[in-house]
This record gives C-alpha cells, sequence and structure tokens, in this order.
C-alpha cells in the first residue's frame, strides 16, 4: 500500500494502517503440469530465495489450519505468498540417501515425492541438496542437531545407482517419474564441506562431485549442478578474508588435475551472514576474489549465487549460546535484509536465498541463539507468539516490485560517491539515449552508506534534468514491529520531488532507504 504525504515529515508522522487480509495460511495448489512448469519458468529469473524452511514431509503435518501444524513448519505456498520463488533444500530437507535407501537396494521415495512434488505445486523453483551419507555404507557420525556427516562413499556403485535413480525420478520428462512430475533441475553435492558437514578430504570431496556430475547429466541433461556452498568467509585477527578457503583451492586443484578440460559444475555458491552479509562494501571485494580465483581455474564469468544469507532480530545468544550479541531491532534486521539483497545484486550474484522463513527453535540443540532469530517469522516456540517480522514484509514489497515492474538486471553506480545507488534500467528512446539522461521507468535505490547522525535532507548526485518530477517511496514498512494481528498490512510512504538545477536531487532520509522512480 502507498500513502502520499509531504517527503520531508517521513520520520515524524505516526504509523499508518489499512485493513488488509495477511493470513499466512496457504489455500492454493497448482495442479495443471503445463501451467506449473510456465510459471516454474517466469521464476526461474528471480533472484529471491529461501533456504531452507522447515516443510511437512508427510501430509499428516501439514493441515490447512497452520494451527494444527507442529510450531515452526511452513506450508511452500506460504514461501510464495511472502515473496519468494526459489527454495534451497538442504539436510532433512535434502535429498539424503540414508533417508532413502534403508534396505540395500530397496527405495523408499514417500518423503522426498512428498517434500519436492508440494514445492512444485507451489510453484517454486528447488536447489536440492544431495547427501550421500548412508549407514549401510559408513559409520553413523553425529554432529550438530543430530545429523551425520558426510564422506565419499565405500561403495561408490551403489550411491551412484541410488543418485540416478533420484535424477530420473525428479526430471519430469515423463519416465519413471515421481507422482506428479515434479521437475527438479538444480543440485547440489553436499554442503559446506570445508566444515564438519564433511568428513573427508578436499581431494575425495572432488572426486565425488565429478562422478556425481556425470550421473546427473547423464539422467538429465537439463540440470545444472552447484558445487557445495563455502561456509563463510573467514577469519585473521578478527577480520574477515575474501575469496575462497584453502579446502575450496584444493577442491579446484583436484577437478583440474583428474578431471582437465572438464566444467564439473555450472554455478558457484557461497554463504555470508549477519554484518559481513550487509556490508555491501565487503561483499564486493569478496565477490571480486571469488571470481579472481575461479578464473584461475577455467571458471570465468561462471554465475555465482548465494545460497545462504541472513541476519538476526532482537538480542540472541551469539552462535555458542555463551554471550548476548548487540541489539537488532525488526527495522534494522528489515533494512539490512535489503543491503543484503543489493549489495550481492550490485555485484552480479543471480540468486540470493534468505534464511529462512519462520524461525527455527532450538537450531543445533541449543535455544534463543542467533539461528533462532534469524527467520521472517516469529516461531512461538521461542516467543510465545507468531506474526511476520518487519523484514517479512520488506521483502514481500521489494519482490512485488521486482516482478510487477519487470526489473531483470540493474546495476550500482556512482561507487566513488558518500551513497550506495543501484540503478534499474527502464524504457529507453532516442531521447534519453542521445541526452544520456534518465528515461521513463529508471529506478533507483539509494541510501548513505555511512548512516546519518539524524534524519535530514542530503543532496544525491543522480544525473538528473532539473525540474524533473521523481517518486520517491520509503522501502521499509512505517510499523517499528510487524506485528499486526494478520488482519492489517504497512504504509510505504511516498512522496513527489522536483530535481534541483544541478539535476541531483534533494532526498530526506531518515532510517530507510529509498526508491526514487523516474516520472
Amino acid at each position: 500500500m502507498i500513502n502520499r504525504i509531504p517527503f520531508c515529515s517521513f520520520s515524524f508522522l505516526i504509523f499508518l494502517f489499512i485493513l488488509s487480509d495477511v493470513s499466512l495460511s496457504a489455500s492454493f495448489f497448482l495442479k495443471d503440469s503445463a501451467l506449473l512448469e510456465l510459471i516454474s519458468d517466469h521464476n526461474d529469473a528471480s533472484p529471491f530465495g529461501v533456504h531452507n524452511p522447515k516443510v511437512p514431509d508427510r501430509p499428516e503435518m501439514s493441515p490447512h489450519n497452520p494451527g494444527q501444524r507442529p510450531f515452526g513448519y511452513d506450508l511452500p505456498a506460504e514461501a510464495v505468498k511472502a515473496g519468494f520463488h526459489w527454495a534451497r533444500y538442504c539436510g532433512f530437507e535434502g535429498l539424503v540417501w540414508d533417508l532413502v535407501e534403508t534396505r540395500p537396494g530397496i527405495y523408499d521415495w514417500s518423503r522426498t515425492d512428498y517434500l519436492f512434488t508440494e514445492a512444485w505445486r507451489a510453484g517454486l523453483r528447488l536447489i536440492v541438496v544431495i547427501h550421500c551419507f548412508n549407514r549401510l555404507d559408513s559409520p553413523y557420525r553425529a554432529i550438530m542437531g543430530g545429523g551425520p556427516s558426510s564422506r565419499k562413499p565405500a561403495n561408490m556403485k551403489s550411491y551412484l545407482k541410488w543418485l540416478a535413480a533420484a535424477i530420473e525420478r525428479y526430471d519430469g520428462d515423463g519416465v519413471d517419474d515421481a507422482p506428479g512430475s515434479p521437475i527438479i533441475n538444480h543440485w547440489e553435492v553436499e554442503n559446506e564441506v570445508e566444515t564438519v558437514f564433511w568428513n573427508d578430504s578436499p581431494q575425495n570431496y572432488a572426486r565425488l562431485l565429478i562422478e556425481s556430475s556425470d550421473v546427473i547429466r547423464k539422467a538429465n541433461p537439463k540440470a545444472e549442478i552447484l558445487i557445495a556452498g563455502t561456509a563463510g568467509p573467514g577469519w585473521i585477527n578478527g577480520k574477515p578474508i575474501c575469496g575462497l578457503p584453502q579446502f575450496y583451492l584444493e577442491i579446484l586443484d583436484t577437478l583440474e588435475s583428474e578431471a582437465p578440460g572438464r566444467k564439473i559444475f555450472d554455478i558457484f555458491n557461497y554463504h555470508v551472514y549477519f554484518d559481513m552479509a550487509s556490508n555491501t562494501e565487503f561483499i564486493a571485494d569478496h565477490l571480486r576474489e571469488i571470481r579472481r580465483q575461479l578464473k584461475k581455474y577455467g571458471y570465468d564469468n561462471y554465475p555465482v549465487w548465494c545460497t545462504e544469507t541472513g541476519t538476526y532480530s532482537g538480542r540472541p545468544l551469539d552462535m555458542e549460546g555463551k554471550v548476548r550479541v548487540p541489539l537488532k531491532s525488526e527495522r534494522v534486521q528489515a533494512f539490512e535484509l535489503l543491503r543484503i539483497y543489493l549489495g550481492a545484486l550490485s555485484e552480479g550474484v543471480g540468486k540470493v536465498f534468505w534464511c529462512t522463513l519462520t524461525e527455527w527453535h532450538a537450531f543445533g540443540g541449543v535455544e534463543d541463539t542467533i539461528w533462532d532469530n534469524i527467520g521472517l517469522i516469529h516461531n512461538p516456540a521461542n516467543h510465545g507468539r507468531s506474526y511476520p517480522k518487519l523484514a517479512y514484509f520488506t521483502l514481500q514489497n521489494f519482490s512485488r516490485l521486482y516482478e510487477e515492474r519487470g526489473w531483470t538486471e540493474g546495476k550500482r553506480i556512482l561507487r566513488s560517491s558518500p551513497f550506495f545507488i543501484f540503478c534499474f534500467q527502464g524504457e529507453k528512446t532516442e531521447k534519453t539515449e542521445k541526452t544520456k539522461k534518465p528515461g521513463a521507468g529508471d529506478s533507483w535505490i539509494v541510501w548513505p552508506i555511512e548512516p546519518p547522525s539524524g534524519p535530514g535532507f542530503q543532496n544525491v548526485p543522480i544525473d538528473g534534468s532539473a525540474g524533473t518530477k521523481y517518486r520517491v517511496t520509503e522501502l521499509l514498512p512505517a510499523p517499528v514491529s510487524g506485528d499486526f494481528g494478520n488482519t492489517l498490512k504497512p504504509v510505504f510512504r511516498e512522496a513527489i520531488i522536483t530535481a534541483e538545477k544541478n539535476g541531483d536531487l534533494k532526498l530526506f532520509f531518515g532510517d530507510s532507504p529509498l526508491l526514487v522512480d523516474a516520472l
């Protein structure tokens, strides 16, 4: 909802609401396969993804009355309603050999059929992470949260036979498909292999990736393969390190030596969280170094996705559950969500997966850490009530704008200025091309790189024309909290301004980034 008000009073007005139904219950499912494929192809271009929403894995856990579901569970259609068009299923929501082949040679697909088909019917594109652990093959080694740590299977023949059957089952070609023929074209081999999730060498991971890649491509020629996502930048003397961890450099060395001249994966993906994720200058340096390293191994101009990111709200415990971290309001979390998405998009990242939809509870066996507070919807197991945070509505609105306006590619401009300015180009005409002035439909998202000491006006050097009018909209909703009782939705406040004589825009910055549209 847009509400037009005098722009200079943005930070001083009372909060406005309008009546609307924002119930999180999902009441629709899509059934026609042709329509599903059309919608899925449309969603393919969207950069908005969610990492590991905790979704029901069997019908009895997912009645459409949310009150009958266990706390913290989401239906895939609710992820779509939040503005996500992609989901990454990892861990117990992923493709786990141990959960499918519990007896030698006998596959039970009931769980994955339900997980993947429900997401497909809701219109979500999926990245599914393949986990090669099976207790029939190697001893169980429990790690954080009780999950297993993987290693290269001792019996690769059995693993590859199972993997081929899985890829065939979910390729949607009508041959040996799961019921409903759900289509999964993006497969990631393991996750964060430089951590405890992988109990083996980088060389053995590279060999697993090579053999898995061969099987996946044979079963589904349309499939795209992701290398395991990196866990995040390392640290030296309290400062983050840009680029790939040594473990991944050794993986790339092995791929180069044992599969020379071949491109084993199609998409590189990385993870980054919290303050590093929202620091747009660090992200630019980090991605620049990653691409330099990938180019060295022949992966030049390869797609790069961020498959895990997020930041928290509240004042939870740190990762180890020992001390409280600095307080972040819901409004700060919402602003950082936009910074994370736009910082990545401005560096050419194709997809960004937020972690997660409804908050987890007791992640890793410890309650109230930052991992329990990064979701977009409060989990009543954590806080005694459930409602969407401001970040939920911020993402929903940004995703809607992205889709309705047909934004595809944008770029960061004027990097030397004291502002982060991201430009989505609109329709170009002979006049705008000749004058190099903004065209109708051009949009910018702007905020000061250094937070201002308080609300006030600042001149932004967008190359406009004197007297040109612009619509300016706050991208954070007005309320300080997202608790609307599921009957109200927030207002995104708007004003019309005129460019200064020198073409600059005099913008009022409170605590929200601004969307500027040339009229």
